[in-house]
């Protein structure tokens, strides 16, 4: 075999596992989103809905300033879910980007050219989406604890 033949033959490989990986990556997107969404949701909304339950039937009195500020601290943690199952959706969008690009680089090899796509731009923000989704999640975490902790100072 031929260095050329080679090299086209390495490149058509190429294509094909960057391709796969894209296809994976959509699949990944979709249930990355559904996850975190689900799971962020269900903590900060689910307690809201305790925490008025528990006032409504014990009949327990409560101080309504700090009350208040625990419905908010859990409201801006379901906005944090929202900023993490966005980042999360833009992280693969931009992660799809960079495997499909490097695809066609592998493609235009497998045909004995040198691919084109630059892919470093999408790389960084796909990064960046996955740092900033994480600290949104994290942040929703922190929401929930620190709500919690005033949700139980209010009820006296």
């Amino acid at each position: 075999m031929t260095e050329d033949k080679m090299k086209r033959e390495i490149g058509l490989q190429d294509y094909e596992a960057q391709s796969a990986e894209a296809l994976a990556r959509l699949q990944y997107q979709v249930d990355y989103s559904k996850a975190l969404l689900s799971a962020l949701t269900i903590g900060n909304g689910g307690a809201i809905i305790a925490l008025l339950t528990f006032i409504g039937n014990t009949g327990s009195k409560v101080d309504p300033a700090s009350m208040q500020g625990a419905f908010g601290v859990y409201g801006t943690g379901l906005a944090c879910v929202l900023v993490a199952y966005a980042c999360g959706f833009f992280t693969q969008l931009y992660f799809y980007n960079v495997c499909q690009m490097q695809a066609w680089n592998g493609q235009a090899e497998a045909l004995g050219t040198t691919g084109q796509n630059e892919f470093e731009a999408d790389m960084k923000k796909g990064n960046f989406a996955l740092v900033a989704g994480i600290v949104a999640a994290i942040a929703s975490l922190a929401c929930f604890v620190g709500a919690s902790l005033m949700a139980l100072n209010a009820i006296t």
